[in-house]
């Protein structure tokens, strides 16, 4: 689809408009669109935002086109089912997506080791900081005779780099400035060992029951810790206020929450796993979502609803440790000055190519400020790329990465000898045999990877003493769709509050429909400690945000946009 043949029928000006063209050309090729296709998927899409048709713009474009692979995710899933014989199998599949009532399994009382093992395993993670170190890549020559051209795998879009800043904190404070660049003035520790290697879609419906019940019983200890009274079963009658604590979910298997559809799913310690309808006529101030778990106070008259009054949070993690020692370690190693790291969120080439224009252009703004530390999140070979979806593309995967990516990055870090660059998966990534959440690192070796420092997804790592908080899942955009809320509160800071609140990178809970969890390892996907920074990509605006716990305690949100 031409550019001019778009320009006529939007009435647009090439040279004008040119990046809005770009972006219409982009969707036209990706669906197969026409002209006159996409301006009825343009006019339809504005209609439905209430303010008539509109002028095109960028940013509604791309919102546009997240319309639109919603629509063809839809298609494929529709398209996608199988012959009446096998339903009864699709409704097993489907029900483990499903909310469902821990209370059909039964108690026993002598499989205590799962709590305590769930439980251990993060009272050691806040004990400090491991000793485990980063999984780098030994030196490796990288094998000249690659199979790939070196020219794109397709016509190469154009793109040109904008690098302006959109959003900034603290800009008044005086940047880095120079230093001895071919020094290391970092000391990167893992809060928590890295994910390991496990087997995945092996569980049980029991046993991810089990592990929800944890779940309650985990933080139910850090809503007790602001109150004497002991949890109440909330399914019984009692004309008293009572105090509980559970799990929010919906009234209905299928449906948003709302808030006339809220109930609460308790432990089966202390409710059996039954479940309550909460009335929250009287709360002045809340916001909830299907797998948070809270505490609630109210009065339960018929044991049919209870009357909630107030809702508690679990208490924040502990913060990391940190002591005079380190700290003046950290400032003699930063040579006096602060440190510099930049993030940035796959995928990074555009949808009409491969050649992976924009990590070229981040790699050479890298080279040139020379940060001392690189974080680049996944996905780096995406599946949901239009080149592996069309099938035009006859290269593997892992040859596409070695060549476009692994040779940047390795010539990035002979050139850089100061700065650490650090690389996390994503379950998009079709070159990692992890496509569930969580994910360890990625194989270095088999990836021609060389000196580059490889994390698990996610991450919670320490840099000079900075605890720093990474998970590569669009969590972000999964609440905002499931939340209801009665709060005046700024938004995009309250859904990051709920993760940490929540203690857990994912607490939603069923999970988004495109989301992989595997219930077994829902410890390794815990937060630990209270980070410094918490960096969570997603669709949703970026934005920068600070929020205050307690008179003293300050916590830093960096949702990036992909």
């Amino acid at each position: 689809m031409s550019e001019q043949e778009l320009a006529q029928t939007f009435s647009l000006d090439i040279k004008k408009h040119n990046s809005i063209l770009i972006e219409l050309a982009s969707l036209c090729r990706i669906y197969n669109l026409s002209a006159q296709d996409i301006k009825f998927k343009w006019e339809a899409f504005t209609l439905n935002l209430g303010s008539g048709v509109l002028q095109p713009t960028v940013e509604l474009i791309r919102q546009l086109k997240t319309n639109l692979q919603r629509e063809f995710e839809q298609s494929l899933q529709q398209q996608q089912h199988q012959p009446s014989g096998t339903q009864q199998n699709n409704d097993r599949k489907t029900k483990s997506n499903v909310g469902f009532d821990i209370s059909e399994y039964t108690m026993d009382t002598d499989d205590g080791d799962i709590l305590e093992s769930f439980m251990s395993r993060l009272v050691q993670d806040k004990r400090g900081t491991t000793t485990e170190a980063l999984r780098v890549s030994e030196p490796m020559e990288v094998n000249k005779t690659s199979s790939l051209s070196q020219e794109p795998l397709t016509e190469a879009t154009p793109f040109k780099a904008i690098n302006a800043v959109e959003n900034s904190y603290n800009n008044t404070l005086s940047l880095r400035g120079p230093v001895d660049t071919k020094v290391k003035r970092t000391n990167v520790n893992l809060v928590r060992p890295s994910v390991k290697e496990y087997r995945y879609m092996f569980e049980k419906i029991k046993d991810r029951a089990d592990v929800l019940d944890e779940q309650i019983e985990y933080l139910s200890e850090f809503i007790q810790k602001e109150n004497e009274q002991q949890f109440v079963n909330p399914t019984r009658p009692n004309q008293e206020q009572i105090l509980a604590v559970g799990r929010i979910c919906c009234d209905a298997a299928e449906g948003k929450l709302n808030d006339k559809s809220v109930m609460l799913e308790t432990s089966r310690d202390i409710g059996m796993g039954k479940r309550i309808r909460l009335d929250l006529g009287k709360v002045q101030n809340y916001a909830l979502f299907p797998g948070q778990i809270v505490g609630v106070e109210g009065t339960n008259n018929t044991g049919k609803v209870l009357a909630v009054d107030r809702i508690l949070l679990p208490q924040m993690p502990a913060a990391l440790e940190r002591t005079a020692n380190n700290i003046d370690g950290y400032n003699q190693l930063q040579q006096g000055k602060p440190i510099e790291i930049i993030v940035a969120a796959g995928p990074y080439t555009l949808d009409g190519d491969l050649s992976y224009q924009p990590l070229e252009e981040l790699l050479k703004a890298c080279a040139k400020q020379r940060p001392d530390v690189i974080i680049l999140l996944g996905p780096f070979v995406s599946e949901h790329h239009p080149s592996f979806l069309n099938g035009s593309i006859d290269a593997l995967p892992e040859d596409i990465y070695q060549e476009r990516v692994a040779t940047k990055l390795s010539r990035l870090t002979q050139e850089c000898v100061g700065t650490r660059v650090m690389i996390l998966p994503h379950a998009d990534d079709v070159i990692h045999q992890y496509p569930v959440f969580p994910q360890p690192s990625l194989p270095s070796q088999s990836l021609g990877l060389s000196g580059v420092e490889t994390l698990s997804n996610p991450a919670t790592i320490d840099i000079n003493g900075t605890a720093i908080a990474i998970g590569n899942i669009d969590i972000s955009k999964h609440l905002s769709r499931e939340e209801i809320a009665k709060s005046n509160s700024d938004r995009l800071a309250r859904l990051s509050s709920h993760v940490l609140q929540q203690h857990s990178f994912y607490p939603l809970f069923p999970a988004a429909p495109t989301d992989s969890i595997d219930a077994e390892q829902i410890a390794e996907i815990q937060i630990p400690i209270k980070p410094d920074i918490l960096i969570m990509p997603s669709q949703l605006k970026h934005s920068i945000k600070v929020c205050i716990f307690s008179s003293f305690d300050l916590l830093f949100f960096y949702n990036a946009k992909f």
